[in-house]
């Protein structure tokens, strides 16, 4: 966050009551357990109050593999490095972290998965 959007958060911020604060301790176990369902759950219940769970969620779910195909980091790669025809880290890193933010992957996280696919 840029200092603007840190000082909106802080404007913006909340107490997390009793209710909320269970749901939220309940993630982190199901998270773990990749229990996509119960997650899925839990971020519709903590919607209204904090809609960027529900999003959070259908990154996870999306960042697994599924039905065969590559998780969604996995395809991004792939495709940053088919529209940029280069597998140069500096480059597909960039485009990674402006397209999928979402993650919060470092360099590390994008080099290791960038060279899964380029071995």
């Amino acid at each position: 966050m840029d200092t603007k959007a840190l000082q909106t958060a802080f404007q913006a911020a909340q107490q997390i009551d009793q209710a909320d604060r269970a749901l939220w301790q309940e993630l982190w176990p199901l998270y773990q357990g990749m229990e996509m369902e119960r997650m899925e759950t839990i971020g519709h219940q903590l919607q209204s109050r904090f809609p960027f769970v529900a999003t959070a969620i259908q990154a996870q779910a999306e960042r697994l593999p599924n039905q065969g195909k590559e998780g969604r980091p996995t395809q991004t790669l792939l495709q940053i490095m088919d529209e940029l025809k280069t597998q140069d880290f500096g480059p597909v890193f960039s485009a990674f972290c402006e397209r999928e933010s979402i993650y919060g992957f470092g360099d590390l996280q994008v080099k290791r998965l960038l060279k899964t696919l380029t071995e």
